[in-house]
């Protein structure tokens, strides 16, 4: 039974980073004007690496300081 739930979450996983990464190529790709030099391999690589760290703190009880940050940016902007 784990195997099952380990392989459809790595497969969800690895859908979810080729649409971020092709819609971040897209997005570099517009505002360049078509002459950007960033490969679609090479974000993939980018958006892998930054989304790592993310994946070690194991919960959502871990990211309590970014439910401060962003509650504080709210209170901010509801002026």
């Amino acid at each position: 039974m784990s195997f099952c739930i380990d392989a459809t979450l790595f497969g969800v996983a690895t859908v979810f980073l080729l649409i971020a990464s092709q819609q971040i190529h897209t997005i570099i790709d517009v505002l360049s004007e078509h002459r950007s030099d960033v490969s679609f391999c090479t974000l993939i690589l980018v958006v892998a690496a930054a989304l790592t760290p993310l994946t070690w703190l194991g919960s959502p009880k871990n990211f309590w300081y970014l439910i401060l940050t962003f509650w504080m940016i709210n209170l901010d902007g509801s002026d």
